[in-house]
């Protein structure tokens, strides 16, 4: 009886998750699932009986295991253009003029989105996507995904206001420690001249794709032009060095990278 009451319980509980789990099954031998704000790895003593179907959530029953203890820790080391500080060799804090202080908090530069794409072709998407990272200023990126990762895959980062940027080769994920450095050689992003040098020895991504649509045209000064005019204050996509205002330092920052049209690089 007791048995019972434990699993209309659990049950009970997975019916009240805020974030849905996608159809990933999981069997006697365990596996994992991807959700809204992360992934969960399952290790299961027994074989899979049912599954529970809630308006938010579909959970299979089975012994849950914290799922830190089989993911994977990846770290990227990447600079924004806009943001990188000569004085400093690293980057500044993204500041909310209004207030003076750093967005995302002292000694985070700003955040990114990782995506990853399987390193054979057609390149399709891995269903990897995490978005809202850390960047810290002095450059370093960390998050975690499911240990289930084995293969080797190409990393695309996305940032608010530079241009996405892609690894120049596919990287194998086979260990329980993933490391990429954007930042040593131009060769490091794929395709040509796909970074730009801001210190010695070190590459940062292109400033100015405003609209995240893979160049920076027209269309990006369009946005643009209207913050410079009034010298908009806050925290703003056309604020390229994070100072909190737009202004004439922006537009410098910007102008190269329109005059040249930079564009994505992918596979």
């Amino acid at each position: 009886m007791k048995k019972y009451i434990f699993i209309f319980s659990f049950i009970t509980f997975c019916f009240s998750l805020q974030a849905q789990v996608k159809p990933d099954v999981v069997n006697s031998l365990g596996g994992s699932a991807q959700y809204g704000g992360g992934y969960l790895a399952y290790s299961v003593g027994e074989a899979v009986i049912g599954t529970a179907s809630g308006t938010n959530a579909t959970i299979t029953q089975g012994y849950l295991q914290t799922w830190q203890s089989l993911a994977k820790s990846i770290s990227l080391n990447l600079f924004l253009e806009g943001l990188f500080d000569l004085s400093t060799h690293k980057m500044t804090e993204a500041l909310d003029g209004n207030t003076g202080l750093p967005q995302w908090g002292y000694n985070i530069a700003d955040r990114i989105q990782v995506d990853l794409f399987n390193g054979t072709a057609p390149y399709s998407p891995l269903g990897v996507s995490i978005s809202g990272i850390d960047l810290a200023t002095s450059g370093l990126a960390t998050f975690q995904i499911s240990s289930s990762h084995n293969g080797n895959y190409y990393i695309r980062v996305r940032n608010r206001n530079h241009l996405e940027t892609w690894s120049s080769i596919a990287v194998p994920f086979n260990t329980s420690t993933v490391h990429y450095d954007f930042t040593s050689s131009m060769t490091q992003a794929f395709g040509v001249d796909a970074q730009t040098l801001v210190d010695i020895g070190k590459y940062a991504f292109y400033v100015g794709d405003l609209d995240q649509n893979g160049w920076v045209d027209a269309d990006d000064f369009n946005l643009f032009e209207p913050n410079l005019t009034a010298g908009s204050v806050g925290f703003l996509t056309s604020d390229f060095n994070g100072s909190g205002w737009v202004d004439a330092d922006d537009f410098n920052l910007f102008e190269p990278r329109l005059t040249s049209g930079v564009a994505v690089q992918n596979p």
